[in-house]
């Protein structure tokens, strides 16, 4: 088995378990609109400028579609300055909607269960990460990116000998060309099975959740 392929992503949103079929955006109910990429874009600021987005189930929505028109564009970090992008709009923004502001990182809390061992994310504003996983050897790095995001200023970077599965937290940030908090997951490779992530909209808590291999209690 190769590295990468330890862990299964099941990413579940409190937001998304209820949400009924007819509130999902079909492909005709936006507009498509071409943007030449600056250099201090990010997909997240992208989407925000250009349409109307009031919740986290609607961003999940716009982003899913950004997606599906630029199938090359999987993170900001591929955005190329100059170059082209199509863009969903589904309703021009407006003053009810959620407008393109930095996040702060607030808080990085860990706990572990008899199976599991779980990340608190706590921000101060709305926001989803890009994940990743890089390997090297028995670990696995597991890389959330937050566009628009900064840890705020005292807050520790580094969080050592957790648990079984999660062996370190590390907290770093870019200024340019965008802001961008990274905070990485060092997993042991030989006893994770899959990873879960949350967000609780109305905490803007994200949740990753690390579970061993052959669990099968309940959270």
């Amino acid at each position: 088995m190769k590295k990468h392929d330890f862990i299964m992503y099941v990413f579940q949103f409190f937001w998304l378990i209820a949400l009924a079929p007819g509130l999902v955006w079909a492909a005709e109910d936006f507009k498509r609109q071409s943007y030449t990429i600056s250099p201090e874009d990010s997909i997240r600021s992208i989407i925000l400028t250009h349409t109307c987005v009031t919740s986290m189930q609607d961003y999940t929505h716009a982003r899913k579609a950004f997606g599906q028109l630029n199938p090359k564009i999987s993170y900001s970090h591929q955005l190329q300055a100059g170059a082209t992008v199509i863009v969903p709009v589904f309703k021009k923004p407006g003053p009810d909607c959620l407008s393109f502001r930095s996040v702060q990182i607030m808080r990085v809390d860990f706990e572990a269960r008899a199976d599991r061992e779980l990340v608190y994310i706590y921000l101060d504003g709305p926001i989803l990460p890009d994940l990743f996983t890089l390997d090297d050897q028995s670990l696995t790095r597991v890389v959330c990116d937050f566009d628009g995001a900064l840890p705020v200023p005292d807050l520790e970077r580094e969080y050592e000998d957790l648990g079984r599965l999660v062996h370190k937290i590390r907290l770093g940030h870019e200024d340019k060309p965008f802001a961008k908090a990274r905070i990485v997951l060092e997993v042991a490779s030989s006893l994770a099975g899959r990873i879960e992530s949350e967000f609780v909209e109305h905490e803007s808590l994200f949740i990753l959740t690390v579970i061993e291999q052959d669990s099968k209690t309940a959270p």
